[in-house]
């Protein structure tokens, strides 16, 4: 048989990927050739044979479509007889083009042998019905003169001879020839389609090889096992497929690739690993069990080193052990590619440890892959040609449409299926258009058309969460989790997440106690069906419930259209974005019975009807930016509302409203504008989280100062008996009353940024209180006793620059993180020193603050800064401090002396600049960890006794020490890169400072 060398690339460009050998014969030979055929789809191939109408349809452009599928296949079994070559124009068609194409040639003698292609005579009677049969074709067809080629003919017929083949015997029969044609064909072509054409295929399959050659054993399976995750559509399925091919050669055909889906059964399953890896057709196997196929299995490939890829594992536990059996066929060298939606099924569920995300696309490839679908089908020759023919801006303003966020670490990707959906949108569109078209059109039409291509591949995930409670919790977090930017203080606005200074406590509200709420669930069940929906791929990445859960763009998309699809009155959930003038709420008539969650995103500039007469079943709301009819929004009306975002006007009617919602547990609101000077606000008693707003775009000057009462709002908080959690801004000027003793369950009270709040009556009678932040105050002054504040683990009085004192603060025990930077009037505190808990002391620009007693008790303390205390004369013994890694002390005019630190062993980082007065250091030498020392413009400072001692020290600056006159030996400051010795008059040497090899 001949084989030619420098094989032309296979096309795909025009029929697409679809055949690997092309079979061609003389109609007398039909009914070999159809059995050719079935024996070779039997083991998984798909060749070009004409009487198949999916191989050949019926068309006008039957030369073409022949053309096209040579093109296409690897190898072309040429069945030669005395027919084939006399008979019709046809076979020798096919030959000679085979022959253009240098398609490998695997010729079949059926009737005639080997050498009659040596015979002269023979060539010469063929050539003469050749142009029998030309002239007979011409006259017949005479516009297609162009096919018969005789001359190519002659050439094509020489390049067989002389050659070996299949020879058709009579003794042996059909049966053995067969057999022998399909072992030949199984040893020199894969079943699996060229993918190479696909965008970034190669560079994915490279990817993925080079992660499978550098994994070991798997301990659990015993041979290489790697998983492959990403969401659907991006190509998992794809590259699967062209790692079968990519190993068939290496591992003889032993290669094979299962998908899960919903139409194959277990035992369609087994019976197509039967076919792939051992040949076996479904006849043969249709009639055992799912027992004996498996023993099959084993046996057959004990000894066999396989590739198997099992694609698209779904979640589900039978799934699991049918694809931990999978895994376990083969010898100890076989590899396993194992693919599905989340990486949770890889490691958690088949404990695969060695996983790798699907590769993305890179730009040029996303270009290449839109243009593929967007520039008609007859001007795509090549991926290259139409690109000079679009817009290099417009043809990157299509691709980012479809640029999304992959939920997690704040990566984004290009999607394939998006592109070629858009692409095939644009497609009949002229370019002129498109423009105007991105603008006006939704991407994907994704409200108008539920049977999006994108969205099928998510419908499927969505529809298997079956139990209608996991598909409500994943539309909760998905479309209450969204718009960050209209968040009120951060990111998780709307489940009023907030994290306080450098510490998350578990009493902080997060998002699995939103849930928890809203769905009447413990916590623990909440994160349980969370981990549910991660697994199914609908969730991307859950957190600690103090960040945002990782969703996917797509899914988004999706989630928004599925909350408007169908008929409006059996949706439990609304998802509304206020767009147009004419477009007109779907609450205008009174929402519906079996509403349970509603969602607008509204328009500030236009004003729409909402009524809630038919809504008695919600119990979440989220209103952004809405604009209605004055006095038209009764939220009394929503008696079972457990959560509340609202983002309005003051309007009274919504204050009374808010007041009789009894079940309300979550109220996050955003007044737009001031309240009223007289007004008092009061809260339904149930709630545990408030989240409250006003005056919000107010300027920072307008700061109100300590004046009547009578001029200021009030804020009622009295009764509220569940409050966790209360957070609070308002630049106006406003008074905050009702804590007591009685807010046993309040934990975290943030009043940061209320600029106008003169005093805070009550506060110190809190006692379970874990964090209080009242940073930004300005026109605070005195707090109450705090000293039965015994849990409290966080204090930040940051910039309440009217306060002159914090009385009881050396009574909270518990306390691991105060900060009271920028506090100019604090003169004094009480003794700290059974703050033995303290990790971090912030008292930056204490101006006044003369003194902190008790510090050198502080154990605990891992960070103290003190710069700009300009009044800080001197500073108890603090060599107990032997924690502290960062030390600055910068500014600090009065201060003559640090006592104790040269105990500070864990000293990382010591700022001393500017301290004018400190005229002596104690020895330094034990400080082995420090890193950066500052002692730039300490004017009277002599000496650094230990100094050449610090072997981790990094950078030294004593810029300006006009008083140090002598350093010691710095020959082990090996480590030394930066040194600044600028302006230091009285020092004339520095030992050892030639040796400083890393000194830069």
């Amino acid at each position: 048989m001949t084989s030619q060398d420098g094989q032309a690339p296979r096309d795909h460009g025009a029929v697409g990927c679809k055949h690997e050998v092309f079979l061609s014969y003389s109609r007398k030979q039909r009914d070999f050739v159809e059995q050719l055929d079935k024996d070779l789809r039997n083991c998984g191939y798909s060749p070009f044979f004409d009487r198949d109408r999916y191989s050949l349809p019926v068309t006008e452009n039957t030369t073409n479509n022949i053309r096209a599928a040579i093109r296409q296949c690897e190898v072309g079994i040429v069945v030669l007889s005395e027919d084939f070559f006399s008979l019709t124009i046809w076979p020798m068609f096919e030959l000679a083009y085979m022959v253009e194409c240098k398609t490998r040639i695997m010729p079949v003698f059926y009737g005639i042998s080997p050498t009659d292609l040596d015979d002269v005579d023979k060539h010469k009677r063929w050539r003469s019905e050749w142009e029998k049969l030309a002239d007979k074709y011409v006259k017949e067809n005479p516009d297609k003169e162009n096919l018969v080629r005789i001359p190519e003919w002659r050439e094509a017929l020489n390049s067989l001879g002389p050659t070996q083949g299949f020879v058709y015997n009579e003794t042996q029969g059909q049966v053995k020839l067969l057999t022998e044609i399909v072992k030949e064909i199984n040893s020199r072509v894969s079943p699996f389609p060229d993918y190479s054409y696909v965008q970034g295929g190669v560079r994915f399959c490279q990817i993925i090889c080079k992660k499978i050659s550098n994994t070991a054993l798997s301990q659990a399976y015993g041979k290489q096992v790697v998983g492959l995750y990403g969401v659907g559509g991006i190509g998992k399925t794809t590259s699967c497929k062209y790692l079968c091919k990519h190993y068939y050669k290496e591992l003889d055909g032993k290669v094979c690739h299962i998908e899960f889906d919903s139409v194959k059964s277990k035992k369609n399953r087994l019976q197509e690993v039967l076919k792939q890896l051992l040949k076996l057709n479904g006849e043969v196997s249709k009639d055992w069990s799912e027992e004996k196929c498996y023993e099959k299995l084993e046996k057959g490939l004990l000894s066999q080193r396989i590739f198997l890829a099992i694609d698209n594992v779904l979640d589900m536990n039978e799934i699991y052990e049918e694809t931990k059996c999978y895994i376990r066929l083969g010898a100890g060298n076989s590899i396993v590619l194992v693919t599905a939606r989340s990486p949770v099924i890889i490691t958690k569920e088949l404990k695969i440890h060695k996983c790798i995300a699907m590769p993305d696309l890179e730009k040029h490839e996303a270009q290449a892959l839109f243009l593929k679908h967007a520039v008609p089908k007859q001007r795509f020759d090549d991926y290259n040609a139409p690109r000079n023919e679009v817009d290099e801006h417009l043809l990157n303003q299509c691709i980012q449409r479809c640029y999304f966020s992959k939920g997690k670490n704040g990566s984004f990707h290009y999607h394939p299926l998006a592109l070629r959906v858009l692409g095939s949108q644009l497609e009949s569109i002229d370019q002129s258009k498109w423009w105007s078209q991105l603008k006006d059109k939704e991407t994907f039409n994704r409200f108008q058309q539920q049977a999006d291509p994108v969205f099928s591949i998510l419908r499927s995930s969505f529809d298997d969460l079956k139990d209608n409670k996991y598909k409500l919790m994943f539309l909760d977090v998905v479309l209450f989790d969204t718009e960050a930017d209209y968040g009120l203080f951060d990111t998780e606005a709307h489940y009023g997440l907030v994290k306080y200074g450098h510490y998350s406590y578990d009493d902080n509200w997060n998002i699995f106690k939103w849930l928890s709420v809203v769905h009447g669930l413990s916590v623990t069940d909440v994160q349980n069906r969370l981990g549910h929906l991660e697994r199914k791929s609908l969730l991307e990445e859950l957190g600690d419930g103090t960040t945002r859960v990782g969703v996917h763009d797509l899914w988004r998309e999706f989630a928004a259209m599925e909350a408007n699809a169908g008929e409006t009155e059996s949706r439990p959930w609304l998802y509304e974005i206020w767009k147009s003038k004419d477009q007109e709420s779907k609450l205008y008539y009174g929402g519906w019975e079996k509403l349970q969650r509603i969602s607008i995103m509204g328009d500030k500039t236009r004003e729409k009807s909402i009524d809630f007469s038919n809504c008695s079943k919600v119990t979440v709301l989220k209103l952004v930016r809405v604009n209605v009819e004055e006095s038209a929004l009764n939220l009394g009306l929503l008696n079972r509302l457990k959560s509340l975002r609202i983002e309005c006007r003051f309007d009274e009617c919504v204050v009374q409203g808010i007041k009789t919602l009894k079940h309300l547990k979550v109220l996050v609101w955003s007044i737009i504008g001031s309240l009223p000077s007289t007004s008092t606000l009061t809260f339904p008693p149930a709630l545990q989280v408030l989240r409250l707003t006003c005056d919000r775009y107010k300027q920072y000057w307008e700061v109100a100062t300590y004046e009547k009462y009578s001029a200021r709002s009030t804020l009622d908080l009295g009764g509220l008996r569940s409050l966790q959690e209360a957070c609070i801004v308002s630049n106006g000027k406003v008074h905050i009353s009702g804590l007591s003793s009685e807010m046993t369950k309040l934990r975290i009270l943030n009043l940061q940024g209320c600029f106008g709040l003169p005093s805070l009556p009550g506060v110190g009678d809190i006692k379970g209180m874990t964090a209080l932040t009242l940073s930004n105050c300005k026109s605070l002054k005195m707090l109450p006793l705090l000293q039965m504040l015994t849990k409290l683990r966080s204090l930040n009085l940051g910039d309440c620059n009217s306060l002159i004192a914090v009385p009881g603060l050396g009574c909270l025990v518990a306390l691991e993180e105060l900060d009271a930077g920028g506090c100019e009037s604090l003169r004094e505190v009480p003794d700290v020193s059974n703050l033995t808990k303290l990790q971090t002391l912030i008292l930056r620009d204490c101006k006044s603050l003369t003194a902190v007693p008790g510090l050198g008790s502080m154990v605990a303390l891992v960070g103290l800064d003190a710069w700009g205390c300009e009044s800080l004369s001197e500073l108890p013994d603090l060599s107990n401090l032997t924690k502290l890694g960062t030390l600055i002390l910068w500014d600090c005019k009065s201060l003559t002396a640090v006592p104790g630190l040269g105990s500070m062993i864990a000293l990382q980082k010591l700022e001393l600049w500017g301290c004018v007065s400190l005229c002596e250091l104690p020895d330094v030498s034990k400080l082995t960890k420090l890193q950066t020392l500052n002692l730039g413009d300490c004017k009277s400072l002599t000496a650094v006794p230990g100094l050449g001692s610090l072997v981790a020290l990094e950078k030294l600056n004593a810029w300006g020490c006009e008083s140090l006159c002598e350093l010691p030996d710095v020959i082990k400051l090996t480590k030394l890169q930066t040194l600044n010795l600028g302006d230091c008059k009285s020092l004339t040497a520095v030992p050892g400072l030639g040796s400083l090899v890393a000194l830069g």
